[in-house]
């Protein structure tokens, strides 16, 4: 998708990741105050243990998107897999079975 010219989807990463035009990562070393240093602080917080444990269900899940740490396909191929990782995750909730 950013490479047809969306440039309004973003994934969001960690650290350890490199910088992307489509990946959202925290800043290095913010100046205490900053936003980088707000967004650091929301990022370890809230968001990256939601994002965690999400991708830990849906790892353990679908074995399919288990893959070193490294995208084996484009960033619109991935978010696809993942959409439907997510919707086969919450069908099996619907009937109460355990994915």
């Amino acid at each position: 998708m950013h490479r047809q010219g969306d440039v309004n989807n973003k994934i969001l990463g960690d650290a350890g990741y490199p910088a992307e035009p489509w990946l959202i990562t925290p800043h290095r070393s913010p100046q205490s105050g900053s936003l980088g240093s707000t967004f650091i602080s929301k990022h370890k917080g809230l968001a990256r243990g939601i994002i965690e444990r999400t991708i830990g269900v849906l790892k353990n899940s679908f074995r399919c998107i288990l893959g070193g740490r490294q995208l084996h396909y484009s960033p619109n191929k991935v978010a696809k897999i993942v959409n439907v990782c997510c919707a086969l995750h919450n069908i099996c909730l619907s009937f109460d079975n355990n994915s």
